[in-house]
């Protein structure tokens, strides 16, 4: 099976079940926050590599739409990121289960932080953290690693983007949690603030080879000709002090404000359309984009060290 951004997460199997997860399917989804955390933008930064063929580009809101880079040939439907496609209500959010809990970064493509393990687990108890939020290969890795059981700090498994519940899933565990600890930026602040967690936000930099290590493995994976582009987007992020002092001047209010605007709560469509707009019309466009994105992973692999570095 192909697993395209529109399946990432389970957000097709969502929208129209396993039938519709396991199609071919004809557009890109953008999935996370992009306005608050990136002062670059361009346009090629939302979508998948392999998915630079495909004619129908779904974004958050419409300030995506306008990003440089986006031509008249593409489709532009600002629809939302596919975690509002989950409901998430504050008025579901009870917070019983974990009072504070810390989220650090995650590991992304082929970069392990495995280094920064202990690190994390002295974050959380110096913030008198009870769990620690991990994505699934962090989770997995972190439980063999660290001798956290005498701690009484609970490591809870997160998001794992081939698993077809996953959106389901972190929506229920942000639910759950009373207080989320935040260090750096991204989506899953997002997804947090629209379940209702209350915010906090410190300031724990990440090592300079450590970032340095993240960015090349992002780079890696693009073109050469958007390379810039991501460079660039990727040093910009908010780090550290910068980070932290943005955040945390914000109240309540404030912040669902932001979360809504950025997940594109007022672009959200009816799952039928979403559906329509994502399922090939019949089987010979399935073909031509199954073999467009294979020829496009081919490429990457066989031309790597000619397109991609």
């Amino acid at each position: 099976m192909i697993n395209q951004s529109a399946k990432f997460y389970g957000a097709a199997h969502l929208i129209g079940g396993e039938k519709l997860n396991k199609s071919i399917l004809r557009a890109s989804w953008v999935h996370g926050a992009d306005l608050a955390f990136h002062d670059y933008k361009h346009a090629s930064l939302l979508i998948h590599p392999h998915e630079f063929g495909l004619n129908i580009r779904i974004v958050s809101n419409k300030e995506q739409e306008k990003y440089p880079g986006h031509t008249g040939e593409y489709d532009l439907i600002s629809a939302g990121v596919p975690f509002i496609y989950t409901n998430p209500k504050y008025s579901s959010h009870h917070g019983g289960l974990h009072k504070r809990t810390y989220v650090p970064r995650h590991g992304i493509a082929k970069v392990h932080l495995n280094n920064l393990y202990q690190k994390w687990m002295e974050t959380a108890l110096k913030n008198k953290c009870d769990s620690i939020l991990l994505n699934a290969f962090d989770y997995e890795n972190f439980k063999k690693m660290i001798n956290y059981e005498n701690s009484n700090i609970k490591i809870i498994e997160g998001a794992n983007i081939k698993e077809n519940i996953t959106l389901l899933k972190i929506r229920d565990i942000f639910y759950s949690i009373e207080e989320c600890v935040f260090d750096s930026p991204g989506s899953h602040i997002i997804y947090a603030i629209l379940c209702g967690c209350k915010s906090t936000f410190i300031e724990e930099d990440i090592e300079i080879h450590n970032r340095n290590k993240i960015i090349n493995e992002c780079v890696k994976g693009y073109p050469k000709f958007i390379r810039d582009h991501h460079r660039l987007n990727l040093l910009s992020r908010h780090e550290g002090s910068e980070f932290t002092e943005k955040w945390s001047k914000y109240n309540l209010s404030e912040l669902r404000e932001i979360a809504e605007h950025e997940a594109g709560v007022e672009f959200k469509r009816k799952n039928e359309f979403i559906e329509k707009l994502i399922r090939p019309i019949n089987k010979l466009e399935e073909v031509k984009i199954s073999t467009n994105i294979i020829l496009s992973k081919l490429q990457h692999k066989i031309f790597d060290d000619i397109f991609f570095h």
